[in-house]
């Protein structure tokens, strides 16, 4: 839940297009129960965010946090409106092709960069090329080849030069060109590492490309500013050359990193703060829920676990072992220990209430892998991995954030349940 006073939630609501928040998909679909208490005398926000800024390169961020820097200061062909519906940013219109493997983004005239100097359509296809380049080495690479850009393949594998990649400027016009019919495709186009990208600018900064608000061009409705690449606090600042910078009307959101909630909140109860969480533990949910200024905020996150299958970890290369860890994983024992705030428990890495099916159909339950919860059999199936493996025991390692209490408290009730449940692991 989240506390913000009556005329900051219209002030927000006027700026919802400018203030886009990125999330990345992390188990259990939640709700941020959230405070904001700003001066309504100014044109300023002060935010939290829980982790520092990592990187200003669209190129290669994959964190929630650098993507809400990126997100406000980089602008895209499309951007999300507060109904989650695509709109035109720097493109007028994109337009789609019958068979849907064209797509045609057309600029809006006299588009400029935070310097003043002239965005243009090749900007967009340097972006999209940077992000395949082989040397970039950026992960999110493989969101081209998911959505069938021709040669995206060919061209990560270095078996193609960047210029056969399926995005192309013609005048103020991009082309892009599929190989398959993707419909995800269009809201690529709203996405923050597709943000435009200036070649002459990046290749002038070298390997500092990104690295402090310095070394950065801006093409959205903010500019980066006070951002060093370490600091725990950053600004986002007006940019006057963005197209629609009239209807940008909070001049300036102070951005600083509190990774202690119960710090936020009381930082927000000071007046120090416009915004913080309240569902990061028990505790503080309780504590503050009845508080007038709190507001419901569903979250479109899940939070998961990868299993380290390099072969560098004895037991998680075998199949009966992970199968094992999966059945002796008690979702809703998670949720009610460690964010036991209106959260829920996963049933699929796409959290409830997300989207609908034509039919209506909840799209979590269309993709449902069916978790269960059955520590017998993740018994046996661990003692035969086991068995497999040549061991009569197992030594896992979880890594997680231990800054935040949500994640802590998850990883100490999974290693209390895993290690009762199946007999030999530590």
């Amino acid at each position: 839940m989240v506390l913000i006073k009556r005329k900051f939630r219209k002030k927000l609501r006027k700026n919802a297009k400018w203030i886009a928040v990125a999330g990345l998909v992390l188990v259990g679909a939640g709700l941020a129960y959230n405070m904001s208490k700003p001066d309504e005398t100014k044109h300023e926000i002060n935010w939290t965010t829980p982790t520092e800024v990592i990187t200003l390169d669209a190129s290669k961020v994959t964190d929630t946090y650098s993507s809400i820097a990126i997100g406000n200061s980089g602008s895209n062909l499309l951007r999300v409106d507060k109904k989650g519906n695509l709109k035109p940013d720097l493109a007028k219109k994109v337009g789609v092709s019958s068979d849907g493997l064209t797509y045609t983004a057309t600029l809006r005239n006299n588009l400029k960069w935070s310097d003043g100097s002239d965005l243009t359509a090749q900007d967009i296809v340097y972006s999209w090329q940077r992000i395949v380049d082989p040397k970039t080495a950026s992960e999110y690479a493989y969101l081209t080849q998911d959505a069938h850009l021709l040669n995206a393949d060919e061209v990560i594998a270095g078996k193609k030069p960047l210029s056969d990649l399926g995005v192309k400027a013609q005048g103020n016009k991009i082309i892009f060109t599929l190989s398959k019919p993707a419909p995800q495709f269009k809201n690529l186009l709203s996405f923050a590492n597709f943000v435009p990208q200036k070649k002459a600018f990046v290749d002038k900064t070298g390997d500092n490309y990104g690295t402090a608000s310095k070394y950065s061009l801006y093409s959205g409705p903010y500019k980066v500013e006070a951002w060093n690449g370490t600091s725990s606090t950053y600004k986002l600042v007006k940019n006057k050359y963005y197209w629609d910078a009239k209807h940008v009307k909070t001049k300036t959101i102070t951005v600083q990193t509190i990774k202690k909630p119960d710090t936020a909140v009381q930082m927000y109860k000071q007046g120090d703060v416009d915004y913080a969480t309240i569902s990061s533990t028990q505790a503080m949910y309780n504590a503050n829920k009845d508080n007038k200024d709190v507001i419901k905020v569903p979250e479109a996150t899940t939070s998961y676990i990868v299993y380290n299958e390099t072969g560098k970890v004895a037991g998680l290369t075998n199949k009966n072992i992970r199968q094992a860890l999966n059945l002796a994983t008690n979702r809703p024992g998670i949720v009610k220990a460690a964010v036991d705030t209106g959260s829920k428990a996963a049933t699929a890495l796409v959290p409830s209430g997300m989207e609908k099916l034509p039919n209506g159909q909840d799209l979590t339950d269309y993709v449902a892998p069916g978790y269960t919860y059955d520590p017998k059999k993740a018994a046996q199936l661990f003692k035969s991995g086991l068995a497999e493996i040549g061991k009569n025991s197992l030594k896992l390692t979880i890594t997680a954030d231990s800054d935040n209490p949500v994640g802590k408290a998850a990883v100490d009730y999974i290693k209390e349940t895993w290690e009762s449940a199946l007999p030999g692991l530590t």
